[in-house]
Formats: structure tokens, sequence, C-alpha cells
């Protein structure tokens, strides 16, 4: 078992400690600081790269590459990410909206990798990693 640190958007850092994130999606960059972790390995979230604060602490189930578009919905819903009509607390069977989680998870990604050359469009290779909360 390793320890390694990962960070995450402040909105995301409550969602993985109450549970409602339990998966992330890092891009496969020329150095893959993500590649050698394997379910058990301990993650430690921290407020940002430079920050020695551990903010929350989750296990690996498993892990995986893919390419960022072949996300299914329920993996988004792993994302801690959920649809405007969730948000809104609509029926979405009234609404008519079937791809609301895809347009949330579209809109996320890009707003923390567009910048950084990583857009939706583009369909950059990811490294996914599933996790649960330590028992504490």
């Amino acid at each position: 078992m390793k320890i390694y640190y990962i960070t995450y958007t402040k909105e995301n850092i409550p969602k993985c400690k109450d549970g409602s994130k339990t998966m992330t999606r890092r891009v496969i960059e020329k150095i893959d600081h993500y590649k050698n972790i394997k379910p058990g390995d301990i993650l430690v979230t921290r407020k940002n790269r430079f920050s020695k604060v551990e903010v929350d602490r989750n296990v690996c189930v498993k892990t995986w590459t893919e390419r960022v578009q072949d996300i299914t919905t329920e993996d988004i819903k792993k994302e801690g990410v959920q649809s405007m009509a969730e948000k809104l607390e609509l029926d979405h069977e009234l609404t008519g909206h079937t791809n609301g989680h895809r347009w949330q998870f579209m809109y996320l990604w890009d707003s923390i990798n567009k910048d950084r050359g990583y857009e939706w469009k583009n369909n950059p290779r990811v490294r996914v990693i599933e996790f649960k909360q330590v028992d504490k």
C-alpha cells in the first residue's frame, strides 16, 4: 500500500468527504503521476498541490484508462455531478432531459481542463480512479 496526494476543486472536496464523489478522472500527460495507483493505495486529499494540510483520506478501489467521452451516466454520478434537473429537484420525466448529467460533466470538465489544452471535444485519454472512504 502506498500513499498518493491528490487535489480537487473546492466544490469537490466536500463531495469526497460525504461520499457523493467516489470517482475521479485525471488526464494522462507525458508524465502520468497516477499510473502506479493500485487498489488498496491511500489517496490523501489536499486543498491544493502546495498545501501540507490533509483534508480527507480515501482508498483506491480500482483504476483504468479510457477516453474522457467514454464516461457513462453512472460514472458521471460517481464523479459527484448532478444534472440541472436534480439540482433544481425537478422530475426528469417531466423535463425530458436525458443527457443532463453528460452536459453538466462536459461543462465541469472544460472549466477545469480547457485552459490546460485538454478540452472535452479533443477527447483526451484519462486515468479513472474509483475510491471509497477510509474507515475512521
